[in-house]
């Protein structure tokens, strides 16, 4: 690797306040992810319904979608660091929840107090995602947000490797018992809400403070509908793994079609990670991304077709590098699409522009699990994950039809603010 090139790639690294930033999100998703690979074991031993543990994701989103509408508008009058580590305080409380609960007797109808504390961690996820990505680019100047993008990607993906093994270890050692995870996941946390009350950096006081939060989040969803390339972008992503990604069933196909313990997985839900880290570092080796809209298309294809050979794959090796290539896959998509977002979307705005993106992408994880466990009560397990990825393939296909703007986007540092965002604001209609 050439020194220059890495020193480019690691040059965020020297701001001090976005060294803590880094630390704070490893921390973080460190522990959300030790919680979710928790969580979807508890519920699948205690139901064994593919239904139920999809229902853990509907129970995180339907917060999201509410809040977000206001979670935008307030990021963008409030200090970013103080929300950021607010939220972070409201996910400590409910990892300490589903600690208590991990110790009471584990029976049929627990699943139901596990949905109300998954609800209220997507209460705290509202406001925690918009925070912390405006944050994130307060905290570097604009020419190095390709960068910031790649390393806070990289350590969201080093926390998604580490979590679900280590939750998968745990689980193992208390022989299936769940407190020692819970346990771990909350001091975790804590440190991480150190890390974040560490930073020194302030929000500039905002420019407008009297616009309510319903044309605020308006504001922020008129100027993703007027972006075609930042609407095609977010769509795609969105239905890609709304119907792809079937992480919620990785409990089920462990149990029934695998045959494996928690430990196995816990490979099993770190390997999309594995593979995001692995392209995190091909990506400092290799040039900066330069048809970065075409990446995005055939990357998000290779996803699909990855979950499609996952559907009848019998052996777990050849499931576990499936897992391996999708990740690597979708950390592509995500790169391109979080630095397009970044770099077309005005400072000033972006909390409402990143609140329009935790409600159609944020949330298509956990609503791609719901999707997943009634696919796979209605059709069976391996066809509806099939079906999915054929769905994923299709949704590229649409997208790249009419959305041609996408596919001529150019190179990945060198995206240029949207062009509405350089425009005169219009004339205020009347009161």
């Amino acid at each position: 690797m050439s020194p220059s090139r890495l020193a480019r790639r690691l040059s965020p690294l020297r701001i001090p306040d976005y060294r803590r930033y880094i630390a704070a999100t490893v921390l973080v998703g460190l522990s959300l992810e030790i919680q979710g690979a928790a969580l979807f074991w508890q519920v699948y031993q205690l139901t064994h319904s593919p239904v139920l543990v999809g229902m853990i994701g509907l129970a995180e989103v339907l917060p999201v979608m509410g809040l977000s509408l206001v979670a935008g508008s307030i990021t963008d009058r409030t200090d970013r660091r103080r929300l950021t580590a607010a939220a972070t305080l409201l996910f400590v409380v409910c990892a300490l929840g589903l600690w208590y609960c991990a110790l009471l007797p584990q029976h049929f109808g627990l699943q139901w107090t596990l949905f109300a504390l998954t609800a209220l961690g997507g209460a705290a996820r509202s406001f925690f995602l918009p925070a912390r990505s405006a944050l994130g680019a307060e905290l570097v100047p604009r020419e190095q947000f390709s960068e910031a993008v790649s390393l806070r990607s990289a350590a969201r993906q080093l926390a998604s490797i580490v979590g679900p093994g280590v939750g998968g270890v745990l689980i193992a050692v208390c022989h299936g018992a769940l407190w020692l995870a819970y346990g771990t996941e909350a001091v975790l946390m804590l440190v991480g809400l150190g890390a974040t009350l560490a930073i020194r950096h302030r929000s500039a006081p905002p420019t407008q403070t009297r616009e309510p939060w319903r044309r605020s989040f308006q504001d922020g969803l008129r100027f993703v509908w007027r972006d075609p390339t930042l609407l095609g972008a977010m769509s795609l992503d969105l239905f890609a793994v709304l119907f792809g990604g079937a992480v919620a069933m990785l409990p089920a196909y462990a149990h029934t079609v695998l045959k494996v313990g928690p430990g196995a997985y816990g490979w099993l839900r770190s390997g999309q990670s594995i593979g995001a880290i692995v392209t995190w570092l091909g990506m400092s080796l290799a040039p900066t991304i330069q048809r970065s809209g075409l990446v995005m298309l055939w990357a998000v294809t290779g996803f699909g077709v990855c979950w499609m050979v996952i559907a009848y794959s019998p052996y777990f090796l050849l499931t576990l590098a499936m897992l391996v290539i999708a990740g690597g896959l979708d950390y592509l998509s995500v790169v391109v699409r979080t630095t397009l977002i970044q770099m077309r979307t005005p400072v000033s705005m972006l909390g409402r522009v990143t609140a329009v993106s935790a409600i159609f992408i944020g949330s298509s994880n956990e609503l791609g699990g719901f999707e997943s466990g009634v696919m796979a009560r209605a059709m069976g397990l391996q066809p509806s994950v099939l079906v999915g990825g054929g769905l994923t393939v299709l949704t590229v296909l649409v997208t790249a039809m009419v959305c041609p703007s996408l596919r001529r986007l150019g190179p990945i540092d060198r995206l240029e603010v949207s062009p509405q965002a350089k425009a005169p604001p219009p004339p205020p209609g009347p009161a």
